[in-house]
């Protein structure tokens, strides 16, 4: 998978008139790409789709890893993880400062998972994001969660 950045702004009237007037080119480095243009029509097409249902997934499938399978995890691993933070499929768990980042990454790795985990730099907690894809369904997310519990167990304790 690969993306095309792309962006619009809008404009009151007299900036817009300001701007010309001024002779200014108002844009960004990706301005006037046209692939970008289409990738972006493309998307917002498919997000309108069956009334927004990938929109819809990730609400119910983020709420099923918040409420479930992360709580889960929480409680099987209390040593381990610190809170769940989020919204929709855009997810972390926070994860002990104690644990090894490079322990975390490989064991998750291990397991199938292909992870974004990086500390924080003020509380040097871990953060574990988890960011699946809007088509993501139930079985899949249980996989995640599974996965990340085997990881977490090869961990040991500390």
């Amino acid at each position: 998978c690969g993306y095309r950045p792309g962006g619009a702004a809008f404009l009151s009237r007299s900036i817009k008139e300001a701007i010309g007037e001024l002779g200014w080119s108002f844009g960004s480095t990706y301005s006037g790409q046209k692939g970008a243009l289409i990738a972006a029509k493309v998307s917002l097409d498919e997000l309108e789709k069956n009334q927004y249902g990938l929109l819809c997934n990730a609400r119910e499938m983020g709420a099923l890893w918040s409420k479930d399978l992360a709580a889960g995890l929480l409680k099987e691993f209390p040593d381990k993880i610190i809170c769940c933070n989020g919204t929709g499929l855009l997810q972390a768990l926070v994860l002990n400062k104690n644990l090894d980042l490079n322990s975390v990454a490989s064991a998750l790795v291990s397991e199938g998972l292909l992870p974004f985990v990086f500390r924080h730099k003020q509380t040097q907690q871990i953060v574990y994001m988890i960011t699946p894809p809007l088509t993501i369904d139930k079985e899949a997310m249980v996989r995640i969660a599974t996965s990340t519990a085997k990881a977490l167990h090869k961990l040991g304790s500390f």
